[in-house]
């Protein structure tokens, strides 16, 4: 363009920002300094909300515009600038010194990188606030790529990187290679399975694998994802990773648990069952319970408990039920029952 000074000003009410500066050399305005909007010369561009062209102000009529008066400018051409349908500011260049008028040609590419600076401001802005929102989740949102040479990449992924896997985000923009060291060694060749067949079949992936950090730490993750197939034929998937390790710590105490029952139940020297509360039918029963009923325990879990109830005892078994639905007597229910149950298989 052959101008001096090249801005970008956000535009807010009758405030002027300079978001954006190129100079060559001169100190007429500092990156980042606020105008007052009529005082600048992109004040008339933008008012106009159109493409505005002043070859030599000082032969123009804003002759004694602030602009020239204050700043200086003696030559000018401004557009306003659109984010998203909406003003957002100005892009402009100007010149301390008149110059030849402006072709079709230079008009031109200012109007289109007009364009396509809006364009850009939108998409930084989406991207701005798309890393507040991720920066919210407590795990990672990602892209992770997959070429058919066999290179992998995160192009995208939100902060949560960094707690996941202890890497920064553009630390695996272009190669993934960090992420799979920290992978533990016995889960990795079942990831790069999974990935493979997802690949393949463009089928979403579903894992939970676990993590090894040089300081011996090892973490559950939970991963999901969506493929996508690429023209240049790699594969994107669009995806979720959380940490999962105190739900499978959760789950394993648990299981443990559920372990420790199930033995105190089985070898447990007295009978114990587990009944349906509605019909009294037998839903499981140890060793101990079965053993002196003369039943095989097909035979038993055929009976209910009403079955084997003896009929003097069917009034106070209502009763007692009756008192375990209300006050959740079960301790005082059991005791009971187990010492009829066996009395009358005594007499049986």
């Amino acid at each position: 363009m052959k101008l001096d000074i090249a801005l970008i000003g956000r535009i807010e009410k009758e405030r002027y920002e300079i978001a954006w500066l190129s100079t060559a050399g001169f100190e007429t305005f500092k990156q980042g300094e606020i105008l007052p909007l009529a005082k600048t010369c992109c004040g008339i561009a933008f008012d106009a909300k159109q493409v505005v062209v002043i070859n030599d102000l000082a032969h123009s009529d804003y002759r004694d515009h602030p602009g020239r008066a204050v700043y200086g400018m003696e030559a000018f051409i401004g557009i306003p600038i659109q984010v998203a349908g909406e003003p957002f500011g100005t892009l402009s260049f100007s010149s301390l010194k008149p110059r030849l008028p402006f072709d079709d040609s230079e008009i031109m590419f200012v109007s289109l990188l007009s364009g396509w600076i809006g364009d850009t401001i939108e998409r930084d802005q989406t991207q701005a606030r798309q890393r507040k929102l991720f920066s919210q989740l407590p795990g990672m949102v990602y892209q992770f790529q997959q070429w058919p040479d066999g290179r992998t990449a995160f192009p995208i992924s939100s902060p949560g990187m960094r707690q996941i896997y202890r890497v920064e985000p553009d630390e695996v923009k272009t190669d993934a290679s960090k992420v799979f060291e920290i992978i533990h060694q016995d889960d990795l060749p079942f990831i790069s399975k999974t990935i493979d067949q997802s690949a393949e079949q463009l089928t979403e992936w579903h894992a939970e694998y676990r993590t090894r950090f040089p300081d011996g730490t090892i973490r559950w993750l939970k991963g999901d994802s969506m493929p996508e197939r690429l023209s240049d034929g790699s594969v994107l998937w669009h995806g979720y990773i959380q940490d999962v390790t105190e739900h499978k710590c959760d789950q394993d105490r648990l299981e443990q648990s559920e372990a420790r029952l199930r033995a105190l139940f089985e070898l447990s020297p007295l009978g114990i069952a587990l009944n349906d509360y509605a019909t009294g039918a037998f839903i499981k029963i140890n060793d101990a319970l079965l053993a002196p009923t003369g039943y095989t325990r097909e035979e038993f879990v055929k009976l209910s408990y009403w079955q084997i109830t003896p009929k003097e005892y069917e009034s106070q078994k209502r009763s007692s039920l009756k008192v375990w639905k209300k006050q959740g007597a079960m301790a005082l229910m059991l005791r009971n029952t187990f010492a009829r149950m066996g009395r009358a298989f005594q007499s049986a």
